[in-house]
């Protein structure tokens, strides 16, 4: 392979596999690290997840690896990561070999803008639901869905489009069953699997025994979090997080935190953090249909400036003029009108192009908040999120 010792992994210049050379370093997880490479045979760049070696005599970490790898490869959404390739390292650490993404996680614009558009958000969770959707027809959960798992990349055109990541907590509910399962790899103990701020109170209270509502609940508080700029649920530490998904009461509204939200999309959001699984969609494919179908109220709330000619003012009628002057000279009339009219225009419409663009409601975003700017120029700030304070918050993984 390179010079990478017993323990340790493939470095910079390293050939992998005898055709993928290491570039640099993209991200590093408790669980694996994830390096660019080129890959020598077909002259592209790929990006290789690598289990770190440490964890290799770690059952629960391989198996989980491996499964990873097997769930991720049965999905053929272009919204799920390719997988294109697997393989061990010399000393027997595992790595897979995935489709190299430009872009950024959903995570780090939240960490930059505080909150987003329900123009922007709304589309990614639908195509998030996209890849999901169809892991669920296949018997896949995901168990992990969260804005750093939903990857915002770009295709050739420059267009945006959502990819998700890290399929290495699913389970397997249906179908035929991928050779691994966590279940198997802890002795059939029921693991704490997931993100805390994103997990159902069904994961919480056993991660094993979960179906597909489960990421229905996760797409739902993403999709809070995005909207809202908040966790749909918060706490200071872990257990009483906790606790509140488990005990406490509803969410607050979105529209209390976002008063431009389109009735239809608040509806979709609150009915997957239904804690009775039995209250939410069944399934991604359904959450990503009822989105779909609230998208044209994304229209009426949001419209972009209305045009000119929708806004002309009536022009005044000019007054004051002496009407016999109207009986003695017929041309000077139309004269002193025209002056008139002018005059009277003047005072009663600025000169700014903007007297006739009406702006509508919509969402500003600023480095901290997300700033919804009214037709009669008041304007209403959403809290920006505490995202260092809360990711304290964290469930071993």
């Amino acid at each position: 392979m390179g010079r990478a010792g017993q323990n340790e992994l493939p470095r910079v210049g390293d050939v992998v596999g005898g055709k993928y050379r290491i570039r640099r370093v993209i991200g590093k997880g408790g669980m694996a690290v994830v390096l660019a490479a080129d890959h020598l045979l077909l002259n592209n760049v790929v990006a290789l997840k690598v289990l770190h070696p440490e964890l290799v005599s770690d059952v629960a970490c391989a198996s989980r690896f491996a499964l990873e790898a097997q769930a991720a490869a049965r999905l053929k959404s272009e919204h799920a990561v390719r997988i294109l390739d697997v393989g061990r390292l010399d000393q027997g650490v595992p790595y897979m070999v995935m489709e190299h993404l430009e872009g950024c996680s959903i995570a780090e614009i939240l960490d930059k803008r505080g909150s987003v558009s329900f123009a922007e958000a709304v589309p990614w969770i639908i195509q998030a639901c996209d890849a999901i959707g169809e892991a669920h027809e296949r018997g896949i959960v995901h168990r992990d869905v969260k804005p750093g798992n939903l990857f915002l990349a770009r295709n050739a055109r420059g267009e945006s489009f959502v990819k998700v990541l890290d399929f290495g907590l699913v389970k397997t509910i249906l179908g035929p069953k991928l050779h691994i399962t966590v279940d198997q790899a802890k002795g059939g103990l029921p693991p704490l699997l997931g993100s805390p701020h994103y997990m159902s109170p069904e994961q919480i209270a056993c991660s094993t025994r979960v179906d597909a509502r489960t990421d229905v609940w996760s797409l739902g508080a993403t999709l809070y979090e995005l909207v809202t700029g908040q966790p749909a649920f918060d706490a200071a530490d872990v257990r009483l997080l906790f606790a509140l998904v488990l005990r406490g009461g509803r969410p607050t509204p979105v529209r209390e935190l976002r008063p431009d939200v389109p009735p239809a999309i608040e509806a979709v959001i609150m009915r997957c953090l239904e804690r009775d699984p039995a209250r939410r969609f069944p399934n991604a494919r359904a959450l990503g249909s009822a989105l779909a179908q609230a998208m044209p109220s994304l229209a009426v709330n949001t419209p972009g400036p209305i045009t000119i000619s929708a806004l002309t003012r009536p022009q005044p009628e000019p007054t004051g003029v002496p009407a016999f002057v109207l009986a003695i000279v017929a041309m000077s009339m139309l004269m002193l009108w025209g002056v008139v009219a002018r005059e009277s225009a003047a005072q009663h419409v600025p000169a700014t192009p903007a007297t006739y663009v009406r702006e509508a409601p919509r969402t500003l975003e600023t480095s901290g908040a997300s700033v919804i700017v009214k037709s009669s120029g008041a304007s209403e700030r959403a809290p920006a999120r505490p995202r260092n304070g809360r990711r304290a918050a964290r469930a071993p993984m």
